[in-house]
């Protein structure tokens, strides 16, 4: 036999047993790739190619994040092309590197992909064009079988088709079984030829079981239930709909799932196995059925258990007939109580159906609620079958075993006016609920056949007739508006039908115009449509009726004007009221039920609006302060006014004139005047102003400057100073300013010119200075440094800081200051690398410091210095602002610094001469507008030293800090610690406390007087440094340790723990107190930074932790 009988043989033999029973060991889908793997060789041996490449069909937009069965088909199909997914993985999820290849893969063919939909780069969005081409490639859904031919449609087991499982029953049967089991998956192909609808659907049943044993089956695509109910006969489930149960799109699949209830009562031990038997248990529109028959899912068997969930839906909301008016919002219309038995439960999916009269429309906003809190999306409008479905799958409402909850359905009443309805639950399977510990779906009040006299309201609402409600608008004008305005809107009301549309014939307006007369060509809008007739003379508070035809659909709001021509003369201020009137006329006829009703059903009125012929202001702008400025300088604002548009309308300035207010004219010490608002200039540049005293100057805009209605804008005059202005005129306390004397402009309502009222509007007062000053100041504590000790080799110290403040006239740019070091020690070479410092930057570079033997004019300290100096400037100060200069400097190390006894003194100063700068002055700056020297302010005398706080420079220093007690409980004792402290020592280098220094106790709080031994010792050792008797242990009394008894010494960046130990003796009263502490004075600290004989003590220098105060001790007893 040659290689092609055999394999034709075999192949016949594989395409019997596919059919042949199910209790055979292969499935159905290693049959299926068995023969799939013959068809390639048959292939093979006839010379053809076989497209070897087909991977599945894509039916639905794929995006990337998602995660899909149909995500894995078409990260096999991309595989297939290396250029397009050189990864080639296939996991399921669309990812960044599935979306580049879906990019790649579009761009590869855009001429079929991107060019149709007018695209010229991939997306990497996958939709019809691109599933149509990657189908057209790789589409086939059995690799090696040829698409399915023309006019007809095929059918498989698909590959998502359920694994074998188990089915669910209680024991007790009226406790129910499992529902909605997924049971088989049937793919339907449809050629690309052309899309199939199929109407019929046989599902067949095998295995030991009964159809009995099914209680209900259904057909869902793309979970959406097709098919439910079927007829059922001899193992058949046939499920009809000449209308078409689903659709097969063109050159793509569709998976019918199919899902079953089980019956309840359903005993251990069956099995089920659905599919299809023939071609004929299929009906379509296409000519003919291709498949491999018979074809069945996996097998099903069933089991019981005792504890299976129960959910039960009962006591339904209304039960009664009711009505309910028509408009009426967020109106219940179901209610009932569901109950979660014996097991906890998810409920993921509500579908409710309205029955009656009442059209699906009538109906909107439908919400559902749950125990009073809405969940799910608020869903606009039923479907054409009156039903609503709430999908709550991405958040399952979750019950305890034995919770209650209420469900809500509320709807607004948007129409039906005359009409009824109720709702009901239709199906079992439009309330689904899964049991949390089985994860299987429940029959709702476990029914195997569903009553729906069990799941409805038991009254039915019936919708009263229709009405109209008419408001006055939020947005009806309120005025004032302008004489000589036309086609002016005088009022706007809201009208809205409510229950069913309202047709009227007419409706009626007046104006009240209190007698003026000035209101004419009255008009009345519906929707921006005149209804009726012009009105041309109108009577006052005269109704007037226009007449024609208008229908207010129910449910949707529409907007009612009333317009008019405010003409006339004026003689005083005029108000007028329109409204919309309720002229018992009978003139609206409801559609539904016929009756008829005046619309409005009452007089509605608009706002009352003033009409007058406002007029335009200017006034001073109260935000600009009076202004200082230098000669030479440019671009300064030299008045600012707010132009006010009356509030009746807008207007559009054509031009400003402006003059002088003082004794000479503008021209005199300014030029190149011109007039912005913000960033925008207005108008011409005037170059040479009038010199002229209240000479004009007039601005014409080119572009007028618009004001809204009632509203202001800011309108600056700006110019250059003149180098020969007269500081003497332009002096502060003055009169000299600009002002404006006239402004011309157009109303925007009523095209003609708006009058301006306001006469001359003088600006801001202008003083004009020869140059700026600027004014020097210590800083204040902390940020001028308080003294402290300054360990030698330490770097970046801060000596000093000063505060330089301009005046208001312009920017000062510093470009030299001379720091002094003013110590008593003079010892100039203790500190290198004099920095300055602002805003925390260097400036300048560093100078050497220069040793001097002159002295300062006010003290004799030796003028030693460090000198900054920049003519294009160390820094800039702005107008009316400060800025803070601080001085650092490296301090020499140990063996390189000098020392005294008690420390090095050092302090760093400026000395300033008041009175104009000069190039060589200690401080120098200049104006950075004028460019002239400022004046310098320091002080009440001619020279001033701004001295900064004595330091004291150290070979170490000691840092003393608090260490906090476990209890503060006094106890009478002869030894009670009433304080510990650490001191640590720099570490620089060792610290030694021997005879010649001391630490001073002060008794800071005590309610004894009497006398006891206090001592100072080692916490850790014990060692005992000195101890002083009959010291008085009242308060304010001194105890001074001199370390008679040993002597101290802490090496460097060391430290140790001292305790003060007190005879407590006499403390022995119920809430006496003991509280010690170390001052901060010179005698209260001394210490040796081992220079020869040193003895350091200062006064409330910071930095060493005093004072430092210990905790007060109360006797509890």
């Amino acid at each position: 036999m040659s290689n092609y009988r055999k394999i034709f043989a075999a192949f016949m033999v594989f395409a019997m047993l596919a059919g042949s029973s199910p209790a055979m060991a292969v499935t159905i889908e290693e049959l299926l790739a068995q023969i799939a793997a013959l068809q390639a060789q048959l292939i093979a041996l006839q010379g053809g190619s076989g497209s070897g490449s087909s991977v599945g069909m894509l039916t639905k937009a794929l995006k990337q994040g998602m995660s899909d069965a149909e995500v894995t088909i078409l990260q096999k199909g991309l595989a297939l092309d290396t250029v397009v997914y050189p990864s080639g993985k296939v996991t399921g999820y669309f990812g960044p590197l599935t979306f580049a290849a879906v990019v790649k893969f579009q761009e590869k063919y855009t001429s079929e992909i991107l060019t149709p939909n007018g695209l010229t780069k991939g997306t990497g969005f996958v939709g019809p064009s691109t599933r149509a081409k990657f189908n057209a490639l790789y589409g086939s859904t059995i690799p090696g079988v040829s698409p399915v031919p023309a006019g007809s449609v095929s059918v498989a087991m698909s590959p998502l088709t359920p694994g074998a499982t188990t089915l669910v029953a209680d024991s007790t049967t009226a406790e129910g079984a499992q529902a909605l089991a997924s049971v088989a998956t049937l793919r339907f192909t449809a050629p690309v030829t052309g899309a199939a609808k199929v109407t019929t659907l046989k599902v067949h049943r095998t295995g030991v079981s009964a159809d009995a044993d099914v209680s209900n089956m259904y057909l869902y695509v793309n979970n959406v239930r097709v098919g439910e109910a079927p007829s059922v006969s001899s193992a058949y489930f046939t499920f009809t709909n000449s209308a078409g149960l689903f659709s097969v799109p063109a050159g793509s699949y569709v998976d019918v799932v199919v899902k079953m209830d089980l019956a309840n009562g359903t005993t251990s031990g069956k099995t089920f196995q659905f599919g299809l038997m023939a071609a004929t248990d299929v009906v379509s529109d296409a000519s003919a059925v291709a498949g491999v028959f018979p074809m069945h899912g996996n097998v099903m068997q069933t089991a019981q258990v005792s504890d299976l969930g129960r959910m039960t839906i009962q006591t339904f909301v209304p039960s009664s007939n009711t009505t309910v008016d028509a408009g009426a919002l967020g109106y219940e219309v179901f209610r009932f109580s569901a109950v979660a038995s014996d097991q906890a439960q998810q409920v993921s999916y509500m579908r409710f159906t309205m029955v009656g009269t009442a059209d699906y429309d009538a109906l909107q906003n439908l919400k559902l609620y749950i125990d009073g809190v809405q969940v799910g999306s608020t869903i606009a409008m039923m479907a054409n079958d009156k039903s609503v479905a709430f999908d709550l799958s991405a958040a399952p409402l979750a019950f305890t075993s034995g919770q209650t909850k209420t469900v809500s359905l509320r709807a607004d009443i948007m129409k039906g006016s005359g009409r009824n309805f109720y709702f009901q639950i239709g199906q079992s399977a439009d309330f689904v609920s899964m049991d949390s510990n089985y994860n299987v779906y429940l029959k709702t009040n476990a029914a195997n056949v569903w009553v729906l006299s069990n799941a409805k309201a038991a009254g039915t609402t019936s919708i009263n007739e229709g009405s109209v409600t008419t408001t006055r608008a939020v947005s009806s004008p309120t005025g004032p508006l302008s004489l000589n305005a036309t086609n002016m809107e005088i009022a706007r009301f809201e009208v809205k039908a409510v229950g069913e549309d309202i047709r009227v014939s007419s409706l009626v307006a007046k104006v009240d115009d209190s007698a003026d007369l000035i209101v004419s060509n009255l008009k009345l809008l519906v929707e921006g449509s005149q209804l009726g007739s012009t009105v041309a003379a109108p009577a006052d508070n005269t109704n007037q009726t226009f007449s024609g035809n208008y229908t207010f659909p129910a449910g949707v709001t529409k907007i009612v004007t009333i317009v008019a021509d405010l003409t006339g003369t004026l003689t005083t201020s005029s108000v007028i009221t329109a409204s919309l009137v309720d002229a018992n006329a009978s003139n609206g006829v409801k559609m539904s039920s016929g009756a008829s009703l005046d619309v409005p059903s009452s007089t509605q009125a608009g706002n009352a609006i003033s009409i007058s012929s406002g007029t335009l202001a200017a006034t001073l702008n109260p935000s600009v302060a009076n202004i200082t400025t230098v000669i030479s300088a440019q671009g300064v604002v030299l008045a600012s006014w707010m132009i006010t548009a009356p509030a009746e309308q807008a207007v559009r300035v054509n031009s400003v004139t402006v003059d002088d207010a003082g004794a000479e004219g503008l021209g005199n010490a300014f030029s190149n005047l011109s007039l912005w608002n913000g960033a925008t200039q207005y108008g011409q540049v005037i170059a040479s102003p009038s010199t002229t005293t209240g000479g004009d100057n007039v601005f014409n805009f080119s572009t007028g400057l618009q004001v809204a209605a009632g509203q202001s804008v800011q309108l600056d005059l700006k110019g250059d100073v003149l180098s020969s202005a007269n500081v003497t005129t332009w002096a502060a306390g003055g009169d000299d300013a600009a002002r404006i004397v006239g402004i011309d402009a157009t109303g925007l309502t009523t095209n003609s010119a708006a009058t301006y009222g306001s006469g001359n509007v003088i600006g801001q007062l202008v003083d004009v200075v020869a140059g700026a000053t600027l004014t020097i100041a210590n800083e204040a504590s902390p940020t001028m440094p308080d003294s402290t000790y300054i360990v030698a080799g330490k770097t970046e110290q801060i000596l000093g800081a000063w505060k330089f403040t301009a005046s208001n006239a312009e920017d000062i740019k510093v470009t030299r200051v001379k720091v002094f070091e003013s110590g008593s020690s003079d010892y100039p070479g203790n500190f290198r690398n004099v920095k300055l410092y602002v805003d925390g930057s260097a400036v300048g570079t560093v100078p050497a410091f220069t040793v001097s033997t002159a002295t300062s004019a006010t003290n004799a300290w030796t003028m030693d210095y460090a000198l900054f100096d920049n003519s294009a400037g160390l820094f800039t100060v702005l107008k009316n602002t400060s800025k803070t200069v601080v001085v650092k400097a490296d301090a020499t190390d140990n063996s390189n610094a000098t020392f005294t006894a008690d420390g090095g003194k050092q302090r760093f100063s400026l000395e300033v001469t008041d009175g104009t700068a000069t190039a060589t002055t200690n401080v120098s700056a200049k104006g950075s507008t004028s460019s002239q020297y400022v004046t310098l302010e320091s002080g009440s005398s001619a020279t001033n030293e701004l001295n900064g706080n004595t330091m004291t420079l150290v070979k170490t220093k000691p840092t003393l800090a608090y260490v906090a007690p476990s209890s503060t409980a006094l106890n009478p004792s002869t030894t009670f610690e009433a304080l510990r402290f650490r001191i640590t020592a720099d570490s620089a280098e060792a610290l030694l406390f021997n005879t010649s220094h001391n630490i001073r106790l002060t008794i800071a709080a005590s309610t004894e007087t009497a006398t006891g031994t206090v001592t100072l010792k080692n916490a850790s050792t014990g060692t005992i440094y000195a101890s002083s008797t009959g010291n008085s242990l009242a308060a304010g009394a001194t105890i001074n340790f001199a370390f008679d008894v040993n002597t101290l010494s802490i090496g460097a960046a060391g430290s140790v723990e001292l305790i003060v130990e007190v005879d407590t003796s006499s403390f022995a009263s119920d809430g006496d107190t003991l509280q010690l502490k170390i001052a901060n004075a010179a005698a209260d600290l001394s210490w040796s930074d081992n220079t020869t004989s040193a003895d350091v003590e200062e006064d409330n220098y910071v930095g060493v932790g005093l004072p430092l105060t210990g905790a007060t001790f109360v006797n509890p007893s």
